[in-house]
This record gives structure tokens, C-alpha cells and sequence, in this order.
């Protein structure tokens, strides 16, 4: 049965079996990088292949392909047949006696440095990936094409991934300065073992140590706070529940060219709702012109807010303010009565008159209606129907006929809202004036529901 220590590790031949027939350490190694005394320059590790201290690396890449040509010919594959598992139990008592150096700081890796001259950040981290390899090699591949060898082969892939996450998370790095830096600065980051629980890597000896990092090719310049007003104003319009959000750069300032903003959501907003701006800086241009956003301030999050609430209840609009919309309809019934001109000789059928008021209220306040006749938007408002009716004379004498002029009409009256200050208001700017040529209420009505998906109409008293 394979030993426990090998299932919880997920050991693989690919690297440390080698190692073990060849006699020969197996390091990382870098191109860009000469070997120390120790056989490994750990400076500015930015990936891993393999190198032998004995051997060129080629020598190594064909001695490991040799192995793995054995490894699929059933020769050293564990979990195959029984005489293998006697070969990697040996192999196991092997490692127990002398356990495999891996020295840590060789798989530190210095990520980017971001900022100005004094007031850099930078990131570093363990190059998991190189770390993995040198211990495991290559993922296992199934020693042919039946379920039980692939399951087998990914059962102790999983195990290899899982050991690594493990080991991960058990090596904490430790640097004595990562933030406001400057060009000169030596940043010493150190590794920091525990031994992983659940896992049993026993086989290996991780040995703790340090890099040394000397800050260099800083720009001297400026920080830039993108969303600062000298780089860009939002602005939400509408009403709460409809209003949509707009992000401007400021044009008057010099970097703002090299500044991309995005912003989400951007319309259906109401009050309290949280709008996140994120910025796309051009790093390279910025600091060619003395300028840098520093990778900590790449958004901002603004929280709408003094947008008008639309009245939601008839109950809620004062009969003072219902009263004032029904006269500014009815005014405007009188003109189209005057402007008729009527004589003496025409005959009054119906004088100018206010027959009722409605109060239409949109369910959806995120997606405002818009009028096919006039491109209104809005959410709510007040519905006012008047009409008049007059028999003009047209000619005379014999010829003499009469024209019946008038007629129904309706005044949509939008956007009833609540402002800041709790009061109630209207928007006068947007009243729409329909004729029609009915001669009854109901068939005005009907029109208007057809026109207004989405509104209740409720009936509204007026004095």
C-alpha cells in the first residue's frame, strides 16, 4: 500500500526521482542570473527551468525526458503495480534519511514597483509555480487511456495542487519597508516557515532566508488624485429612481488626457444608491510629464444622493398644488377657446370648461415613459381634460354653413416630485398639450391608457 507520508504529499519522480539516480542537485535557474557558490543567484527571480550544478541544463532536459520515456513504460510510475510501490517505499526511506534542501529565498519574486521617488509601493511575493516544479516536476499524465489510470493521475495532481496551497500558505514574507519608497533604498524581505498541517513534506527541507532589493528608476514628480474635482466631476441628473450618473474629465487640466474613467451603474439611480468610478491611468505618459496615480487609488465610490422623490400617492400631493396645475390647464383651455375669435353669429355649444383630473403614476420609476407624440419623459404627473364646442358660421346668405370647432383636450402635467426640502412641486417646462377629436370623455381616456403602458390612473378632486 503506498505510504501515507506519499499520499498526503502527492509525491511525484519527475524532479526528485532524478535527482535521487543521477546524484545531482536540482536548483532553479535563471539565464538572466550567474550561479553563486551555492549554485544559485537568487536575485530577481522571474521564472523557473531547471539547472544541475554538475551538468549543463540541456544535459538535464534529456536525462529527464529519459526518465519520463521509463516512467510511461511502467518502470517507476507509482500507484501502477505492486513492484513499484516496493521501489518508491525504498525511495521513502530514502528521503526520511536526507530530505532535499530547498532554500526559499531562491522563489521570492519581486513584482512592480509603482509610484514616485519617495512615495513608492512595492509588491513582491513566492513564485508558487517554479516552487511546485522543482519539487513535483511536471503533472502526472495516466499511463494510458482507461478511467482508472487517468482518475489515478488526477487524483494525485489534486493532491500535488493541494499540497501547494498548503505549503502557500505556510510561508509568510516579510519585508522591513515596501511603502514610501525612494531611489537608493534597500528593501531586505525575508522568508518565514511554518510546517503545513494535513501534509506531510517531510521529504523536503525548507530552509528560510532573504533577498535585498535596491529601489531604483523612481520618477521625481507629482502624485495626481484622479477623482479630485481639478480631474473630474460627476454629475447624476433626474429623479431618484431614474436619475442617470455622467463622469467628465476636466479638459483644463494637463494629465487628464491620460485618464480613463468607467463608472457602474449609470442610470436607474435613486438616492443612496453607490456609483464605483475606476480609473485606467497611461502610467508611461503620466510620468513622462511628472505625474503618477499611485495603484492604490484607482476608484472611488460616490454615493448619490439630493435627487427629487416622485410623489408614489394621490394622498401625498396637496390639494393646493392640484388645484394650481388645474388652473394652469384651464388657462391654457381659455386660450385655445380665444383664440377662435367667436362672433356673434357663431353659436356656443359648450363653454370652455375643466371636466376632470387624473393622477398617473409609473410602476417602474427606473425605466421613465416617453411620449410618442412630444418625447416626454416621465415617471408621474397630473392628467387634465377640458373641453368647448362652438358652431362657427362660415360665408353667407345662401351659401352660408356653420363648423363645428372645439373639442376635447388634455394637459399632461409631469413629474410631481418631493424636492430636497420635503415640498412638493411640479415640473412646469414639461406640460404637453393633446387635442382631440372625440366627443366624449371615455374615448379620450382610453386613448391615454393605450398611450401610457405601465400608469394607474387614479381619479383626482379639484376645487
Amino acid at each position: 500500500m503506498l505510504p501515507e507520508s506519499l499520499k498526503k504529499a502527492g509525491y511525484t519522480l519527475a524532479g526528485k526521482l532524478y535527482e535521487r539516480l543521477s546524484g545531482e542537485e536540482v536548483v532553479p535557474y535563471d539565464e538572466r542570473n550567474s550561479m553563486d557558490e551555492d549554485g544559485f543567484k537568487a536575485t530577481d527571480v522571474k521564472s523557473a527551468s531547471f539547472h544541475s550544478t554538475k551538468q549543463d541544463p540541456h544535459k538535464f532536459d534529456h536525462a529527464g525526458q529519459s526518465f519520463k520515456k521509463l516512467a510511461r513504460q511502467g518502470v517507476v510510475v507509482v500507484l501502477v503495480a505492486a513492484v513499484a510501490l516496493v521501489a518508491v517505499s525504498a525511495l521513502t526511506s530514502s528521503f526520511k534519511n536526507r530530505p532535499v534542501k530547498i532554500k526559499l529565498e531562491q522563489f521570492i519574486q519581486v513584482g512592480e514597483i509603482y509610484g514616485l521617488n519617495g512615495s513608492a509601493e512595492l509588491s513582491y511575493g513566492m513564485d508558487m509555480d517554479a516552487l511546485k516544479y522543482v519539487m513535483f516536476g511536471d503533472d502526472v499524465e495516466a499511463t494510458s487511456s482507461d478511467a482508472e489510470s487517468v482518475a489515478q493521475a488526477e487524483k494525485v495532481n489534486a493532491l500535488r495542487n493541494e499540497a501547494i496551497a498548503a505549503l502557500e500558505k505556510s510561508i509568510l514574507l516579510r519585508a522591513d519597508k515596501d511603502q514610501e519608497l525612494s531611489n537608493g533604498d534597500v528593501v531586505m524581505i525575508q522568508t518565514e516557515y511554518h510546517a503545513p498541517s494535513g501534509f506531510d513534506l517531510s521529504m523536503y527541507n525548507f530552509i528560510d532566508g532573504s533577498i535585498e532589493y535596491v529601489v531604483s528608476d523612481l520618477t521625481i514628480g507629482t502624485e495626481v488624485d484622479p477623482f479630485a474635482k481639478e480631474s473630474m466631476t460627476i454629475s447624476v441628473s433626474g429623479l431618484s429612481g431614474s436619475a442617470v450618473a455622467e463622469v467628465t474629465p476636466n479638459s483644463k487640466t494637463a494629465y487628464t488626457y491620460y485618464l480613463n474613467y468607467t463608472w457602474s451603474p449609470k442610470s436607474g439611480l435613486k438616492n443612496g444608491d453607490e456609483v464605483t468610478i475606476t480609473v485606467s491611468p497611461d502610467n508611461a505618459k503620466l510620468q513622462e510629464r511628472g505625474y503618477v496615480v499611485l495603484p492604490g487609488n484607482m476608484s472611488f465610490t460616490y454615493t448619490v444622493e439630493g435627487l427629487s422623490e416622485p410623489v408614489a400617492e394621490v394622498e401625498d400631493i396637496p390639494e393646493s398644488l392640484v388645484d394650481e396645475m388645474v388652473s394652469v390647464a384651464d388657462g391654457q383651455l381659455k386660450k385655445a377657446y380665444s383664440a377662435l375669435m367667436v362672433t356673434d353669429d357663431d353659436v356656443i355649444n359648450t363653454e370652455p370648461q375643466i371636466i376632470s383630473a387624473y393622477f398617473v403614476d409609473k410602476a417602474d420609476k427606473s425605466n421613465p415613459y416617453v411620449d410618442v407624440f412630444s418625447d416626454l419623459e416621465m415617471v408621474n404627473g397630473l392628467i387634465v381634460l377640458g373641453n368647448f364646442s362652438v358652431s362657427q358660421a362660415q360665408g353667407s346668405g345662401d351659401s352660408a354653413t356653420t363648423k363645428e370647432v372645439g373639442g376635447y383636450y388634455c394637459w399632461i402635467i409631469p413629474d410631481i416630485v418631493k424636492d430636497t426640502n420635503g415640498i412638493c412641486v411640479y415640473r412646469g417646462d414639461g406640460i404637453t398639450q393633446k387635442a382631440y377629436s372625440y366627443d366624449n370623455e371615455q374615448d379620450v381616456l382610453r386613448d391615454l391608457q393605450r398611450n401610457l403602458t405601465g400608469f394607474n390612473f387614479t381619479q383626482v378632486d379639484f376645487s
